[in-house]
């Protein structure tokens, strides 16, 4: 790929990137290099993007609203962005054993799987679809089996066709335009939800 056709979304995602776009659900810097892989740092963006886009508040309303305070961390990283730190108080994502957060490592497919999984229980149940049986799914790591499950489940996620088998490729690299789509896919099914409903996962509340 030529730089510039990298900068672009694939065709097949282009339309959904679009909407995406439209409604609000993407950050500046994250409407460019659509094909690259999306950093730890970049994936808190966009789930903030969604939780202030759903609820039609900023994040810090959102966080007040539940009774937190202040932005402190535990993380040895001294400028972390404001999203890495909201989503760490929203429980979506920690950091290692080392108590770093690595905000600029990328994200792999089965590390996206446990951080939908987390959000969409946030908004509520969706409705199941059908689960694949993946032709690698013994090269997916024992702790990620059950978010894998429920992503696909829940048609947040899907497979990847490698000929006559589909596959998840759980340790491959998860990109922008990849993280773009399921977030919209998330927001389409929470936004048709009754909007008097309140999401409360842990007494953590998010209402428009």
């Amino acid at each position: 790929l030529t730089s510039v056709s990298y900068a672009e979304p694939s065709a097949w995602a282009k339309d959904d990137i679009t909407k995406a776009i439209s409604l609000g659900l993407v950050p500046d810097n994250l409407k460019s290099n659509y094909q690259s892989n999306i950093t730890r740092q970049q994936f808190c963006q966009l789930a903030i993007k969604l939780f202030e886009t759903y609820s039609k508040k900023n994040i810090d309303e959102i966080l007040k609203n539940n009774n937190v305070q202040d932005y402190n961390h535990p993380f040895k990283e001294k400028n972390l962005s404001k999203e890495v730190i909201a989503c760490y108080k929203l429980g979506i994502v920690n950091g290692d054993d080392t108590n770093r957060f690595r905000p600029n490592d990328n994200i792999n497919r089965q590390e996206a799987a446990k951080i939908l999984t987390v959000l969409t229980n946030i908004f509520g149940t969706l409705d199941d679809k059908e689960l694949i049986d993946f032709e690698d799914r013994n090269k997916i790591q024992s702790w990620a089996t059950e978010y894998v499950d429920f992503v696909v489940l829940k048609g947040i996620m899907n497979g990847v066709k490698n000929g006559s088998h589909i596959n998840f490729e759980p340790k491959s690299p998860y990109t922008i335009q990849q993280a773009i789509i399921t977030l919209y896919r998330l927001y389409n099914n929470i936004s048709t939800y009754d909007e008097e409903l309140v999401y409360d996962v842990d007494n953590f509340t998010i209402n428009k």
